[in-house]
C-alpha cells in the first residue's frame, strides 16, 4: 500500500480465505481493500491543520470477479487540490490477471 500527495495504490494477493463459498473473490474483500485504500489516500492528503476524517458513504457496484491473482486499487491525481475524498471519479479496482466479468465455473 502506498499513499502520497494526490495518489494512492494498494494490492492484495488473493488466497482461499478471501473467497466466497462459490470460489470467487468475496465482495467484502473488495470493499475492505477499497475502504482502506481511500482511508490511506485521504489521510495522506488532509488539509493543513486537519487531524481526522470519517467515511460518510461507500458504495460499490460489481461488474466482475476474480478467483486468483492480485486485486489492486488505484486512485490518481485527478482530484489533486480538491478536498480529500474517494468520490467521482470512483476509485478503480483492477484484477490481475484479468478475467471475464461474466466468468462462470
Amino acid at each position: 500500500m502506498g499513499a502520497e500527495e494526490g495518489r494512492t495504490s494498494s494490492r492484495l494477493g488473493l488466497r482461499g480465505e478471501l473467497l466466497a463459498p462459490n470460489g470467487y473473490l468475496h465482495a467484502a474483500t473488495v470493499v475492505a481493500l477499497t475502504g482502506t485504500s481511500c482511508g490511506h489516500g485521504t489521510f495522506a492528503n488532509l488539509p493543513d491543520g486537519a487531524e481526522r476524517f470519517t467515511t460518510i458513504e461507500l458504495e460499490s457496484i460489481f461488474l466482475g470477479t476474480a478467483r486468483r491473482g492480485t486485486s489492486s486499487a488505484r486512485r490518481g491525481a485527478s482530484t489533486a487540490g480538491v478536498p480529500p475524498r474517494c468520490g467521482t471519479p470512483p476509485l478503480q479496482a483492477r484484477r490481475r490477471p484479468s478475467h471475464s466479468p461474466t466468468a462462470r465455473k
